[in-house]
């Protein structure tokens, strides 16, 4: 074999050895793509549930408020009254369409989001939380907005007022 066959013969070994490691590289970059990508939708969803904590946190003034905001109609409540619930579900709303866009996005599972929106509806068809949302609702994204008033809409939904599932919500 001459020096120019040998030449072509490490040539073509380089350009082979050369493509091969091309092809682990990409592999590679993708396996990293991949967990990068399961890294921040875990973030996400952490974000997502960790946001609910400072919903939780209220002292007995307010959890009276809530009381009446979940029993009487809106007009009943005092101007003070409707301030509070209204940051109160202005915060719990913004939570929930975080938690829907993660869903539209297929980060977060969908037993997992419904389960949180069920539990959003049964709250949203009370009297007082009902019109607050019929008030307030033009805030949030078109898209989230008919989602759940479609699903509040819905003649054939039999979920239970927030009341009727947990009665330590009523007004004694």
């Amino acid at each position: 074999m001459g020096l120019m066959e040998s030449a072509q013969l490490l040539g073509n070994f380089g350009e082979f050895v050369g493509a091969i490691a091309v092809v682990v590289t990409l592999g590679y970059l993708a396996v990293q793509i991949r967990q990068s990508r399961l890294v921040a939708q875990t973030t996400a969803i952490q974000g997502f549930f960790d946001s609910f904590g400072s919903v939780v946190e209220v002292e007995l003034p307010f959890i009276q408020v809530m009381r009446k905001g979940y029993t009487l109609r809106w007009g009943e409540l005092s101007k003070d009254e409707q301030v509070q619930l209204h940051m109160y579900w202005s915060n719990y709303l913004a939570k929930m369409h975080m938690g829907y866009r993660l869903h539209v996005r297929g980060v977060l599972d969908h037993p997992t989001y419904i389960g949180f929106e069920d539990f959003l509806l049964s709250a949203l068809k009370t009297p007082g939380i009902r019109a607050w949302w019929a008030e307030h609702a033009p805030v949030f994204p078109p898209d989230f907005r008919e989602r759940l008033d479609a699903r509040l809409n819905d003649p054939d939904d039999r979920r239970p007022l927030m009341t009727e599932i947990h009665t330590m919500w009523s007004v004694d």
